[in-house]
């Protein structure tokens, strides 16, 4: 025969769901907690305020565009590092991005015009990224003709 259960008392049972009850609250409200404030920095993320007008706005994101093109042409290395350069050269200036549509809300010429930076800026990505396939290998080429020529070598 096999032995009997334990007899549990009425206090006892009680008692376990009030500490599984409590642990779970416990569990649930961490859980809860850290999910609102992960939910909250990854895409609630406050943009910094543009301290310029909308058209000053505009004008430093072509500057911005204009020189990630260049840092990208210059870079040697391929298609993902000349990626990377033009993004880490873009990203100080088009952290502001966001604050101007803000900035240029009653100006629907402002609107258009960083609508059109906005196209500009990923079509220029687009063209740093086929360009700098074809042209690391013609430079890697050019390098390497230089050495044997006995030419100075690149910067």
């Amino acid at each position: 025969m096999s032995p009997s259960p334990p007899v549990v008392s009425r206090a006892e049972r009680i008692g376990r769901r009030l500490v599984l009850a409590v642990f779970g609250a416990a569990v649930a409200g961490f859980t809860l907690h850290n999910t609102v404030r992960i939910i909250d920095q990854v895409f609630f993320v406050p943009a910094p305020e543009a301290k310029t007008s909308c058209r000053d706005g505009v004008l430093q994101l072509v500057t911005g565009i204009r020189q990630a093109r260049r840092a990208a042409a210059a870079e040697e290395q391929g298609e993902r590092a000349s990626m990377a350069t033009y993004r880490s050269t873009l990203e100080p200036i088009w952290a502001v991005r966001a604050s101007l549509d803000r900035a240029c809300y009653g100006d629907p010429e402002g609107l258009r015009a960083l609508t059109d930076v906005d196209r500009l800026r990923y079509a220029e990505e687009h063209a740093v990224r086929s360009d700098a396939v074809d042209l690391a290998r013609l430079r890697r080429r050019v390098h390497t003709l230089e050495k044997e020529f006995g030419g100075a070598p690149p910067p």
